[in-house]
């Protein structure tokens, strides 16, 4: 019996500036290939599309940014959130500078991919597809997948077809700024497929064994997303050291130096120290830590609400992360340690009465299967998520006012 997307084609549209939109977008195409078997599923990142200028704009600038000049990140993260009409010249120097030459390249990639639908995970080619939107060049559904627990001017593009987020909050702004409540879905972040997998406890004692754990030892990962940006080896040294009863999974990403940085470490605490490369274990290696220790990132924070694990935020860059780290806060679903006194205080990592009020919260808030939920609303016209205005109750009710 043929499929019913046989012969159709989604195209997904991730972006550079963290590895979280490019995870965010495997995600999707790993869900996809799971329920739409018969569906073409193309990824194009559109680093890939770049001039070299750009390409260092979006990588080295921004990396360079976070790690020697927060402050002027964040600066630039407060002018370019306004509307066009208010941007500053600095958010127009950046506009024309984000459009020149890859406007162009991504509408030929387009033509030549003839998708039947298209699925942002990025704010970049969001705005080029509202370009095209309504420019009429383009006419197939089109999706923009916010993946912070924060809405920036960037996402806000009218001609779009479909708007994923990951709050009611996000959804009501979105409004705000004038896009029809019909576009949006409260769905969450979109995260692989495995996230959404129930452990049993002979399954945690045989990913013990298997990665050569300790069978015994409370574990808690430590990890700063896909680029390592942050302090890993050092946080990672400050519990070892603090708290001697526990065990430290360090998820080095991509960095090769994060990762030397972490065999260093764990010269001085061979029994308690576990660095680990590049690995698409992830789920695994959250389903045996009892905490974890992270930046706010988007799809890091949405991987841990998925599998329902307490986390410690820590470091969290400026803006975006600053602003996901005051939705969690204020849901009671994580902690935040500001320095290293804060992190080696009990009651940040280790007060059960903390842990188990964050457990209750990640059973309400964790979206597993957000991927899936996408899909079906472009795929298939039919979805449960869909934003309704006020449907997040009214303490005059539970009142009887």
């Amino acid at each position: 019996m043929p499929d019913a997307w046989d012969g159709k084609h989604l195209v997904l549209l991730s972006g550079p500036m963290g590895s979280g939109h490019v995870r965010a977008a495997a995600a999707l195409e790993a869900c996809a290939r799971e329920r739409y078997p018969g569906l073409r599923v193309t990824h194009v990142n559109v680093f890939d599309l770049m001039t070299f200028a750009q390409k260092k704009l979006f990588t080295s600038f921004y990396l360079g940014m976070l790690k020697h000049f927060p402050l002027g990140w964040s600066y630039l993260y407060r002018k370019l959130d306004s509307p066009a009409k208010r941007r500053s010249l600095v958010a127009w120097f950046f506009e024309f500078f984000r459009y020149h030459r890859l406007k162009n390249r991504l509408l030929w990639k387009l033509q030549e991919l003839r998708p039947d639908y298209i699925i942002c995970t990025h704010f970049l080619p969001a705005e080029l597809l509202d370009r095209f939107k309504r420019e009429k060049r383009i006419t197939v559904p089109t999706a923009v997948v916010v993946t912070d627990f924060s809405l920036h001017w960037v996402y806000v593009r009218h001609h779009l077809d479909y708007f994923f987020v990951t709050s009611h909050e996000i959804a009501f702004r979105l409004t705000k700024r004038g896009i029809a409540p019909e576009k949006i879905y409260i769905t969450g972040c979109p995260v692989f497929p495995v996230f959404a997998k129930t452990y049993s406890k002979s399954d945690l004692v045989g990913l013990r064994y298997e990665f050569g754990l300790p069978p015994r030892m409370l574990l808690v990962m430590v990890t700063m997303g896909g680029d390592s940006v942050g302090r890993l080896a050092e946080i990672s040294q400050i519990v070892l050291k603090n708290f001697q009863d526990i065990g430290v999974i360090a998820l080095a990403g991509r960095k090769k130096e994060a990762y030397e940085s972490l065999l260093e470490v764990k010269k001085k605490y061979p029994d308690r120290m576990f660095p680990i490369p590049f690995t698409p274990r992830v789920a695994d290696y959250l389903a045996i830590s009892a905490v974890v220790i992270t930046k706010p990132g988007g799809i890091s924070v949405s991987e841990c609400l998925a599998m329902k694990k307490p986390m410690v935020i820590m470091d969290p860059i400026p803006g975006q992360e600053e602003r996901n780290t005051d939705y969690l806060l204020e849901r009671g679903l994580v902690s935040k340690a500001t320095d290293e006194v804060s992190l080696i205080y009990k009651d940040v990592l280790l007060n059960s009465e903390v842990i188990d009020m964050e457990t209750r919260q990640l059973n309400y808030y964790s979206r597993p299967l957000a991927g899936f939920d996408i899909l079906a609303a472009v795929l298939d016209g039919k979805s449960d998520c869909r934003y309704l205005a006020g449907s997040w109750g009214d303490i005059r009710t539970m009142w009887n006012i």
